[in-house]
């Protein structure tokens, strides 16, 4: 037996969790379950996965750009600023508590050299919306702004559903539909919004341009390292992380994006901890929360959640997601996705303990299930797992060859092509 603490500080009796033997990566760091509690926490202190920095610069909403930033005391105004200023020096990027709209947010900048990009004194906002909007109300509890480029979307925060998640406003065909209904139009260079509750445009209103140049965050490392912690990142095309040996995230949120919440597509090892993915839309035809795609070797999820994604997507939007990676989930809440909510394709690997997984709200009966597998050899173990039981389907494997198994896991109905058992 051994000891671990919880994230409530109280010592509990745990042992330590022994990985399926077909699952082919054995971490470095040991998994814990506390039997009482059926839950898991990992042996490993996250901060400890820093990227090694040279140089520390500074931001905040008081800045200026003509600063260096290398000086608390006179901090940038602009991460983007930031960033260039840091070319491909290995920096620590501060900053401060604060809501940094596009000008003076990642702005399209890639970044490729290790950095650590840490927030501090608060939520610190990063978010694609043009800058600066100025709301002129025009009646009927409606209101227009100078709006150059076409919004994939407007999110009034303000009106959230069940999982807590911000609701996208409908989209309208003329401004007189916006004043008698609600909802946004634009049209040339004019965004009419009438918020659900007719009240003014606030920091609770996000409008999103389109275009996959509006990145919410972008990095093309060769191998870097990354480290984010206690930012939140809102709207943009995706999260974009590629070419990375070492990625972490802590108490990040990445939200209301026009495709994938958090986009990677190839990382030697990645852990994300206590992170949210909520609210993609899926303009693109698809919106998962937590996407890693081809050459994502490597992925721990740690009380994780994905919300709310692809609601303008077709019904292969999840929560979760792996095409050939492996992905261990501890705890967790996958839910109310436009696809399965945790999916695994392309041959993936995936062991999901203690996790709340629920039906999705696609519509096809293949697509709207707790948890589906695929690939030829694409296997899925689920342990003390919460499955909601709504869905058409449980557990779906789309692949002849795709194989989940399940531990003290509850609601096990499957169906499918491929087969379910237990471990």
């Amino acid at each position: 037996m051994s000891f671990m603490q919880d994230r409530g500080g109280f010592l509990r009796r745990a042992t330590p969790e022994v990985l399926p033997s077909g699952f082919p990566w054995s971490p470095s760091w040991p998994i814990y379950r506390d039997a009482q509690s059926r839950r898991y926490r990992v042996g490993l202190d996250p901060t400890t996965r820093r990227a090694t920095t040279s140089a520390t610069r500074w931001i905040a909403t008081t800045g200026n750009d003509a600063n260096t930033g290398l000086v608390e005391g006179a901090p940038k105004r602009s991460l983007r600023s930031a960033l260039i200023a840091a070319g491909a020096t290995p920096t620590t990027f501060m900053i401060q508590a604060g809501t940094y709209d596009y000008d003076y947010s990642w702005a399209g900048q890639t970044q490729a050299a290790d950095f650590n990009l840490i927030g501090y004194g608060g939520r610190v906002r990063i978010s694609t919306q043009p800058t600066g909007l100025s709301w002129t109300p025009i009646g009927s509890g409606a209101y227009s702004t100078t709006y150059a480029t076409a919004p994939y979307g407007v999110v009034d925060e303000t009106d959230v559903d069940a999982y807590g998640v911000g609701t996208w406003l409908t989209q309208q065909a003329s401004a007189a539909a916006v004043q008698a209904s609600g909802g946004w139009y634009w049209t040339a260079t004019t965004l009419t919004v009438k918020t659900f509750d007719g009240r003014a445009p606030d920091a609770s209103l996000w409008a999103l341009p389109s275009g996959s140049s509006k990145w919410s965050m972008r990095v093309n490392g060769a191998g870097a390292t990354v480290y984010v912690e206690g930012i939140d990142f809102v709207g943009g095309y995706r999260a974009y992380i590629n070419a990375v040996g070492q990625f972490t995230a802590i108490d990040t949120t990445f939200s209301y994006s026009e495709f994938h919440a958090f986009h990677g597509v190839a990382c030697t090892e990645a852990q994300l901890w206590r992170c949210r993915a909520i609210g993609a839309k899926g303009a693109g035809g698809g919106a998962d929360g937590f996407d890693y795609q081809v050459g994502w070797a490597k992925t721990l999820e740690v009380d994780c959640d994905g919300l709310s994604n692809g609601w303008d997507g077709a019904d292969i939007n999840n929560g979760s997601t792996s095409h050939g990676g492996l992905v261990i989930r501890c705890g967790g809440r996958y839910l109310n996705n436009q696809g399965p909510n945790v999916a695994d394709a392309v041959s993936s690997k995936s062991v999901t303990l203690g996790a709340t997984i629920g039906a999705s709200r696609g519509v096809s009966s293949s697509q709207r299930t707790n948890v589906a597998s695929d690939g030829l050899t694409g296997e899925a173990w689920l342990a003390d797992c919460y499955l909601d039981g709504q869905g058409t389907q449980d557990l779906y494997t789309f692949n002849a060859g795709s194989k989940i198994y399940t531990r003290a896991t509850g609601y096990n109905g499957a169906a499918g092509l491929g087969t379910v058992g237990t471990w």
